[in-house]
């Protein structure tokens, strides 16, 4: 394992549940893996690591954080410098 690539593991047992490229920033909501990279800010299914979505926000600095319900990211320092706001999944038993 190494840079490069982003990670899931089983919290119980430690077993890798998937790889893929990436290793940016991260955040993890609803079973949702939300990554800034790039110029990128992706969502992963943290269960099997699909791809849910991706949205371009802009080069630099754009760490997703996520607060009552919602994912946020800065777009660092793009052109337009602004702040986006992404909704999460409902929750499912």
């Amino acid at each position: 394992m190494g840079a490069g690539k982003l990670y899931a593991f089983d919290a119980a047992t430690g077993d890798k549940l998937w790889a893929r490229p990436g290793g940016g920033t991260t955040a993890v909501a609803n079973g949702v893996v939300y990554e800034g990279s790039g110029f990128d800010v992706c969502a992963y299914d943290a269960l099997l690591g699909a791809r849910l979505w991706c949205a371009t926000v802009g080069p630099y600095g754009h760490s997703p954080v996520v607060v009552n319900g919602m994912v946020y990211v800065a777009a660092g320092y793009s052109l337009d410098g602004r702040l986006y706001a992404f909704g999460l999944p409902s929750q499912t038993a």
